[in-house]
């Protein structure tokens, strides 16, 4: 069930700012591990308790009487933001390793078969204490290939999901500024795997007119391409890092390295 609060407690409720996590970093720390699991949370925020003085506002009127939430309904403003704090939280509180919440979605890792097992016991242990629930058809476990949030990662190699990548292969050819506008935020998103991305994707950049120039095309079809077969190692962090400069009376120049790659 889902009620409007866009007119009532929406308008009077102080926004939470509180961040989802950053699905780059996040895959990536993922990526450092070998064998997962992800379990789905059932209805997800109404397994948070409201505080009894403040259920009153989230009444509502069905069949002439009148109800109110005992559990933080959908369609709050601030519901994201509260969960995914309380799931942080419970990692936290809890000293869950390897164990990475996204709203309803909980990845658990492990290095090897052992050690995975032992983070998931430590998850399913917390849950039963908190009275978590999850949809049993929607978990997978015990896996060393993991579709994520657009990626698939596979023994220390990030790649994109094949399933996301479907609708940007049928992506047709912009025929107006907003479509334009819309293909360059979707390749935006997965410019990190497309070696300078911002010199390939110029031409679509400056493009004024339509039907676009034959570069224009060309650069197109060529990002596409170049996301669709990507794929690239994740960041160690126990490597150390080095950075190297280097600047002339027209340019700069840096690179990040890792093991002298």
């Amino acid at each position: 069930m889902v009620i409007d609060y866009s007119q009532t407690i929406n308008r009077y409720m102080q926004l939470d700012a509180y961040p989802l996590p950053r699905i780059s970093d996040m895959v990536n720390q993922i990526a450092q591990y070998r064998v997962f699991s992800t379990v789905d949370l059932k209805s997800a925020y109404h397994q948070l308790p409201i505080r009894p003085k403040d259920r009153q506002y989230t009444a509502f009127k069905a069949d002439g009487r009148l109800y109110h939430f005992l559990k933080v309904p959908f369609g709050v403003t601030n519901g994201v933001s509260v969960f995914q704090r309380e799931m942080d939280r419970m990692v936290d509180k809890y000293g869950l390793r390897a164990t990475f919440p996204y709203l309803d979605n909980v990845t658990i890792c492990g290095r090897d078969q052992q050690d995975h097992d032992e983070n998931l016991r430590r998850f399913f242990h917390t849950a039963k204490l908190l009275n978590l629930n999850y949809n049993r058809e929607k978990c997978i476990f015990r896996t060393t290939r993991l579709a994520i949030l657009g990626y698939v990662v596979e023994h220390g190699v990030l790649g994109s999901d094949p399933d996301r990548m479907r609708p940007l292969l049928e992506l047709p050819l912009p025929h107006c500024p907003k479509a334009l506008k819309r293909c360059l935020g979707f390749f935006s998103y997965y410019a990190q795997w497309v070696p300078n991305y911002v010199d390939k994707a110029r031409p679509l950049i400056k493009s004024t007119t339509f039907p676009l120039t034959t570069e224009a095309r060309l650069a197109f079809d060529r990002i596409k391409a170049d996301i669709a077969k990507a794929a690239m190692h994740a960041v160690d962090e126990s490597i150390p890092f080095q950075v190297e400069s280097d600047a002339l009376d027209f340019a700069l120049a840096t690179t990040l390295n890792q093991a002298g790659f």
